[in-house]
C-alpha cells in the first residue's frame, strides 16, 4: 500500500536511540575541518577519559603504537565551554593531541597544548575513516582520496554514520584545497569541476576556490563558465573574470 515504505522510515528513525555528547563546545569558533585537527596532530587515539585527565587507550589510530592498552595522563583534566567546565568521563571517545604551540598575547609568550575529544559515534566514525586520508605521505594522494569523496556516490555506506556524511566529506576537501602548496594539484580540482554530473551548488563552491587563486588554467575554466545553464555560476564567472582576469581573451568571451 502507498505510504507503508515511508512510516516504516519513520518509525526506524525514531527507534533510533538519540545520542548527545557529553562535551559542549562554548563560544569556541566552529571548527573548519576534521582535517585541521588531524593534520597538525602528533598522537590520535580511542580510549575511555577519566575525568582525573587520563585517557585509557584502547587502540592509536596515528601517532606511536605502544600507547596501546595504556594510560596517557593529560598535563591537566579537559575543560570544556566558555565557563571551562571539566568535560565528566565517558567511554568509547576518540582523542588529538597537538603538541604545544608559542602564542604571543598580552602576557607574553605562552606555550599551549591542545586535546580535542570527539564522544559521539558519528564524529568518532569520521576522525577513524579520515586519519589514513590526512596521514597520507604525498599533498597529490591526499588531495586525489578527498575529491573521490566530493562525489556522493564514492562515500561510504551511510550504515557507518548517522544521517548523510557526505556534506561533511565535501567540507573536507574545500578545507584541504586551501592548504594546496603544490601547482600541480591544481589539476585534481579542475578534474572535479569540470564533471557533468556535478551540481550548480558543488560548481560553485570550487569556483570561488579556482577564481581566488589567480592561476592563468582558472581564466579558461571561468571563461567556460559563462556558458553554464545556471545564472548564479554565470554571474559568479563574470565577477571573477573582471576582478582577477581582465585580459584580451576575458574581454573577447565576455
Amino acid at each position: 500500500m502507498p505510504g507503508l515504505a515511508s512510516l516504516s522510515s519513520i518509525q526506524e528513525v525514531m527507534a533510533k536511540p538519540l545520542r548527545q555528547s557529553v562535551i559542549i563546545s562554548g563560544e569556541k569558533p566552529a571548527r573548519p575541518s576534521y582535517g585541521e585537527s588531524i593534520s597538525q596532530s602528533t598522537i590520535i587515539v580511542l580510549g575511555d577519559y577519566a575525568n582525573t585527565g587520563k585517557i585509557k587507550v584502547s587502540e592509536v589510530l596515528s601517532g606511536d603504537p605502544s600507547w596501546t592498552n595504556k594510560t596517557l595522563t593529560l598535563r591537566s583534566p579537559l575543560v570544556m565551554g566558555c565557563r571551562l567546565q571539566p568535560v565528566p568521563s565517558f567511554k568509547n571517545g576518540a582523542f588529538i593531541y597537538r603538541p604545544p604551540q608559542s602564542k604571543g598575547g598580552r602576557w607574553g609568550i605562552t606555550n599551549e597544548e591542545y586535546w580535542e575529544a570527539f564522544d559521539l559515534p558519528d564524529q568518532i566514525s569520521f576522525v577513524k575513516y579520515l586519519v589514513p586520508i590526512y596521514k597520507k605521505q604525498s599533498e597529490q594522494q591526499r588531495l586525489q582520496a578527498l575529491s573521490e569523496l566530493f562525489i556522493e556516490q564514492n562515500i561510504p555506506k551511510a550504515g557507518e554514520f548517522d544521517g548523510d556524511p557526505h556534506s561533511t566529506f565535501k567540507k573536507e576537501f574545500l578545507w584541504a584545497i586551501t592548504k594546496m602548496r603544490k601547482p600541480e594539484n591544481f589539476e585534481i580540482v579542475q578534474k572535479l569541476y569540470g564533471r557533468k554530473d556535478l551540481s550548480s551548488t558543488d560548481k560553485l563552491s570550487l569556483q570561488d576556490w579556482i577564481g581566488n587563486t589567480l592561476d592563468p588554467r582558472a581564466n579558461s575554466l571561468l571563461i567556460e563558465a559563462l556558458n553554464s545553464k545556471d545564472r548564479f555560476v554565470v554571474s559568479d564567472a563574470v565577477t571573477k573574470l573582471t576582478s582577477y582576469y581582465r585580459n584580451d581573451k576575458t574581454d573577447a568571451a565576455l
